[in-house]
């Protein structure tokens, strides 16, 4: 049973949290950061097989609403590619700026431009392969929104905004009730 399971003796370092990581005081889980890099990368790489896979069905049944959706979506396979994992563009002498420059800006921001690059090519053609490519970019997009929202309030912080701002003797610190402000 033991030689089964994985020696962590030999992962390679980067490939572990590190403790910056998995700093308890962190908004995002250091599981919930990667986790959403590693569905991008995926959907982004079945974005692109399956938007290939559309683009010669709809060339055989002369559909050009499929065959643009079929180039948007492989289009937005290598946007989310270039964002996620730009390790995979290395051939393209561009392949960090995008990564860089998306960085900066807040995570709501990328998550409402994944699900628009993951809705537009389903509303055009659906079928299985715009649903599996696009779908899974628009996960991609769900993952990035959760984590711009942050984590729930406590629950004591809940029930005060759902009495309006009341907070119960059953909530107090120290002896001091909390102020909320509407």
């Amino acid at each position: 049973m033991a030689s089964l399971l994985m020696n962590l003796n030999k992962v390679p370092a980067g490939a572990m949290p590190s403790e910056k990581d998995m700093d308890p005081n962190d908004n995002i889980p250091w599981y919930l950061k990667y986790g959403a890099r590693v569905v991008g990368t995926i959907a982004s790489l079945v974005a692109i097989g399956m938007g290939i896979l559309l683009a010669f069905r709809s060339a055989l049944t002369i559909s050009l609403t499929c065959l643009l959706a079929a180039i948007i979506q492989c289009s937005a396979g290598l946007f989310v590619a270039l964002l996620e994992a730009p390790c995979l563009c290395a051939f393209l002498a561009f392949a960090q700026k995008p990564g860089q420059m998306m960085d900066g800006k807040p995570l709501m921001f990328k998550a409402g431009l994944y699900c628009v690059l993951g809705v537009v090519p389903v509303i055009m053609c659906m079928g299985i392969t715009t649903i599996l490519g696009s779908g899974l970019i628009l996960c991609c997009g769900l993952m990035y929104g959760s984590i711009a929202m942050g984590r729930k309030a406590p629950a004591a912080d809940m029930a005060a905004a759902a009495n309006g701002g009341v907070v119960s003797p059953s909530h107090l610190e120290d002896g001091q009730p909390q102020q909320y402000v509407n």
